[in-house]
């Protein structure tokens, strides 16, 4: 970054260094932002998440199946890993809660 002016900014005589003549109009086409762009990201958001919950459900079922067969074996590592990270969760949420 290249300093163009020095401005004084103590005491009420300080002055504000205004941008070169023209610099708004040398901005790239990057810089900008359509309402389209806006609502085609969110379109795709909306769908990745529906994806992931279809997912998610037939992951379910999936484990609600063996459960039900008797099949499931969980291992034990992850399910202690489990209750570590929801009382993890469950700390933070107290302590924010008894902060506010």
């Amino acid at each position: 970054m290249e300093i163009k002016t020095a401005t004084l900014a103590m005491g009420s005589g300080a002055t504000v260094a205004k941008p070169p003549v023209g610099a708004a109009s040398r901005r790239s086409p990057s810089d900008r932002v359509s309402t389209l762009d806006v609502h085609r990201a969110s379109d795709a958001a909306r769908g990745a998440q529906a994806r992931a919950g279809e997912l998610r459900l037939v992951r379910l079922a999936h484990i609600g199946e063996a459960i039900r067969a008797g099949n499931y074996q969980p291992s034990a590592s992850q399910v202690a890993n489990k209750l570590l990270d929801a009382a993890e969760i469950d700390g933070h949420l107290k302590a924010i809660l008894a902060a506010g």
